[in-house]
């Protein structure tokens, strides 16, 4: 993709669809420093420079995309997100990564530019994604498949992912929680 054909607008996306079982409550009403999980992320994209943000799930109040394949996993939130947003930049955030430094979003932004995928080594999200066709259609594919082949990992190697560096310090703002001894952790 050439520069005059990068997407013009970018959308933040907070990836909130699942069913947090492993939580044991919704991740995303979880309270973190005075406000909802979800608030705060839809904020840390704002901080990040990003104006035009949505829910993948289902929040009343919010602009939200819900998922089209039931329990379908990030997969399934992602490709409704394309579908619903076809040709936009998108930023995807997880709903469990409250330590997501603005600074690291603005990168994501920035960095790699003529890249369709980029996201941080060693960590499958946060990731910046280009809406478009190819990407749609390999997202299509994705989600028929099971296990490990229906995967963020397996979108990014099928559409060639640019992977970022990390700085020094950076990769405790990676965290993310996925129980509550996790989350106990993480809010200490």
């Amino acid at each position: 993709m050439s520069a005059g054909n990068l997407p013009a607008e970018v959308t933040g996306v907070v990836l909130a669809g699942g069913k947090s079982l492993r939580m044991g409550c919704d991740k995303a009403q979880l309270p973190f420093r005075g406000r909802s999980l979800l608030d705060h992320m839809l904020e840390l994209l704002a901080q990040g420079g990003i104006d035009a943000r949505v829910v993948s799930g289902q929040y009343p109040g919010y602009r939200c995309i819900p998922d089209t394949l039931q329990d379908g996993g990030p997969i399934a939130g992602l490709l409704a997100v394309v579908e619903a947003l076809p040709g936009q930049r998108l930023l995807c955030v997880p709903i469990d990564m409250p330590l997501l430094d603005p600074r690291l979003i603005r990168r994501l932004l920035t960095e790699a530019a003529q890249a369709a995928c980029v996201r941080f080594a060693d960590f499958a999200l946060p990731m910046r994604l280009d809406a478009s066709a190819a990407v749609r259609e390999r997202l299509q594919a994705i989600a028929g498949e099971s296990g490990r082949r229906r995967s963020v990992l397996a979108l990014q190697a099928a559409v060639a992912v640019e992977s970022l560096p990390l700085g020094a310090g950076d990769a405790a703002a990676m965290s993310n929680c996925n129980t509550p001894a996790e989350w106990d952790n993480l809010t200490r």
